[in-house]
């Protein structure tokens, strides 16, 4: 019988630590679904992990799909010092993890430092991003997740963004599910949102998601991704995103019903 329900009594100040010792103690498939609430005292918390939404996972197929690799490193942060396929890379294994934890069958489009473009010079870029797209519409697939960071000439911007495509339908609530729960994880002050432009959203058959992970061109942030504590924290929010839509007991909001940037009606 697996774990259903773990309750302990933690003081404020020490909520961080206990969900770093339930990761090592408990495995990941124990601490994904851990919620920090106010006991009855209010001086108290309870952290209470409860598996029934993650359990929706088990026997789903995930694509992840780290973008760029290869000759095509993607953005770069730092003076050169982060890049951008490295770090998704990492992000996706580790969610790759995380998936499987819950019982979940994962394929990544890459697992090295390569694009998907094979031999040949010509069109690099276009053979990559429809061999990605191969892979991610197979019939089997359940839901598919593209991982990129974000970077523009201004250093003002930070926060992981999702983005989804118009079809198939139920790619928006995935979206508010990862975006939302990124909200939660990293305090990310952003929205999802819809872009047709994007290839992989455009041509999507399954329910599918682009996580912009953060921005590179913002120093702290890109500091942030650096870290393999936060590449993890990125990688559990993107998680705890897709277990909540795969169990479906959170209805998606209607468009009308969005609430302002950064912020998240329960």
């Amino acid at each position: 019988m697996g774990i259903r329900r773990v309750r302990f009594a933690v003081r404020p100040e020490q909520r961080k630590a206990l969900v770093f010792l339930l990761g090592i103690v408990l495995g990941s498939a124990a601490i994904f679904a851990l919620r920090v609430v106010p006991w009855s005292s209010g001086r108290w918390f309870a952290a209470s992990s409860a598996a029934s939404s993650h359990g929706a996972l088990a026997g789903k197929v995930v694509v992840l799909d780290p973008g760029h690799g290869g000759i095509d490193g993607g953005a770069v942060g730092l003076g050169g010092e982060i890049v951008e396929d490295d770090t998704v890379l990492a992000i996706a294994l580790y969610l790759r993890d995380y998936l499987q934890g819950a019982g979940a069958y994962v394929r990544l489009t890459r697992e090295g430092d390569y694009d998907l473009a094979g031999e040949g010079r010509g069109r690099r870029k276009e053979r990559d991003m429809r061999a990605r797209a191969q892979i991610m519409n197979s019939p089997d697939v359940d839901l598919a997740v593209s991982i990129h960071l974000n970077s523009v000439p201004s250093p003002k911007w930070w926060g992981a963004q999702v983005f989804y495509g118009e079809d198939p339908p139920e790619s928006a609530c995935l979206a508010w599910h990862v975006q939302r729960a990124l909200a939660e994880h990293l305090g990310t002050p952003r929205l999802p949102k819809k872009r047709d432009d994007l290839y992989l959203l455009r041509v999507a058959r399954v329910p599918t998601i682009l996580v912009e992970a953060g921005f590179l061109s913002h120093p702290e942030e890109a500091r942030l991704l650096l870290d393999r504590t936060y590449q993890r924290r990125v990688a559990l929010a993107v998680y705890d995103g897709i277990a909540r839509y795969a169990a479906g007991n959170e209805p998606c909001p209607p468009p009308s019903s969005v609430p302002a940037q950064g912020e998240f009606r329960d």
